[in-house]
């Protein structure tokens, strides 16, 4: 006779994933059917699984939670169970289309500096100069004439660093490499570095007055692909056609890459690259990192290459700006955009503020998008147009004539208007 119940080895655990266009389908049977990743022993026979899920309680656009009950129970009734619960959350904002661009634009590469990152050191952290732990510091020393680049690992998900720089290829590239661990369909793993440029020898802050970053070799395979994330705020050029997908997601724009492996790939392959043109910076932060494709992804680490020299080689390249000049004569309304949200339905809001200038066709119209979800997340775009006027009047002069001597040829009646 058995009356002894099985016992946990390990009881179910909570799961929250992020919402996605396929209503995270795929996460949710993987986690029911692997009994939230409980497990249980018996003495006296095999353990038969059951569960309780009756559906999701929504509680904004596709996102919401159940409450599950995992039963273990051995083949003479005696059971256990463990509770635990799934949630789906939305905390991304909606992906703004339609905003406005400048096509077949390269970057202007005439005096703009290359910033070298060779040599290291740990300058906070555990005193390893070989481990890179998220809250560590590093200088890298003369990245310009003079100028110091401290940086700091702010943030590390679902990944750690095996290699913080390689400079076997060449000086100019920041080149980490990510190792990673993801279990579902959609999940990301990266790390956020910090950049912070000081005056060698007095760490004061300088302010560079424009460089290029170049996020390049953005790939993948079938079951996984390389994320970087960008400053939002921040012009960025890639070619068209490209092998990228962009959004964004406040306050980064997001460059995801396709399946396809591009081996060794320098900054020359424009497919798989984009720049990010920094001005008047300080600091400057950015992501590198994966997102799985299918469960439980192999084949990591991953390299990311982000090179701090001007790149030009864009065919047919298009270009996103938050500023733009233009010639009052060529102003047009503002563009209506619209938005898609992976989770819920979204609307887009549009205000334009104007900055008086000098004179009545000089000044500044300031155009902001915002796209807010079901959630409550937002997302927003602001384009500056600084219009201005540089053309002069034009008129014109009647033909010559001639008049009587006793006639006023003060009076301009008899020639027109000028």
């Amino acid at each position: 006779m058995d009356s002894e119940a099985p016992v946990f080895d390990s009881e179910a655990y909570d799961l929250t994933v992020q919402c996605n266009s396929s209503i995270n389908t795929d996460q949710l049977n993987d986690w029911l059917s692997t009994n939230g990743s409980a497990s249980a022993i018996d003495n006296c026979g095999q353990i038969t699984w059951t569960n309780n899920f009756n559906g999701l309680t929504y509680t904004c656009g596709n996102s919401g939670y159940a409450d599950v009950t995992f039963t273990a129970s051995d083949q003479c009734g005696n059971s256990i169970n463990t509770t635990a619960r799934f949630t789906i959350e939305d905390t991304v904002g909606p992906t703004i289309n339609g905003f406005p661009s400048t096509p077949n634009f390269n970057p202007d590469c005439i005096n703009i500096p290359i910033l070298r990152f060779t040599s290291f050191s740990e300058i906070s952290g555990d005193g390893d100069n070989s481990t890179y732990l998220e809250g560590e510091i590093f200088k890298f020393p003369q990245v310009s004439e003079e100028i110091d680049a401290i940086l700091t690992i702010e943030e590390i998900v679902n990944a750690s660093i095996p290699v913080l720089d390689d400079n076997s290829i060449g000086p100019n590239s920041f080149k980490p490499q990510t190792a990673f661990s993801l279990s579902n369909v959609g999940d990301r793993a990266y790390v956020q570095y910090k950049i912070d440029f000081v005056e060698t020898n007095t760490n004061t802050p300088v302010i560079i007055p424009e460089f290029y970053s170049n996020f390049n070799d953005i790939d993948g395979l079938p079951n996984y692909t390389e994320v970087n994330w960008a400053p939002l705020d921040s012009d960025y050029t890639f070619n068209n056609p490209t092998s990228l997908s962009f959004t964004d997601e406040d306050p980064w724009v997001v460059a995801t890459g396709g399946i396809v492996d591009i081996p060794n790939s320098p900054s020359t392959n424009a497919l798989a690259n984009f720049s990010s043109r920094n001005l008047n910076t300080s600091s400057i932060s950015f992501r590198v990192g994966v997102v799985a494709l299918t469960s439980n992804p192999s084949g990591n680490p991953r390299w990311h290459s982000i090179d701090f020299a001007c790149v030009s080689n864009y065919e047919n390249s298009t270009t996103i700006t938050d500023e733009i000049t233009i010639e009052c004569s060529d102003l047009e309304d503002a563009e209506t955009l619209t938005s898609t949200d992976d989770c819920s339905n979204s609307s887009v809001e549009f205000t334009e503020t104007r900055i008086d200038g000098s004179c009545d066709y000089q000044y500044t119209l300031k155009r902001e998008w915002t796209a807010t979800d079901e959630c409550g997340n937002e997302t927003k775009r602001i384009l500056n147009l600084n219009v201005i006027d540089t053309t002069a009047p034009t008129f014109t002069v009647p033909a010559d004539i001639t008049v009587e001597c006793d006639v006023d040829v003060n009076n301009l009646s008899i020639t027109g208007d000028v």
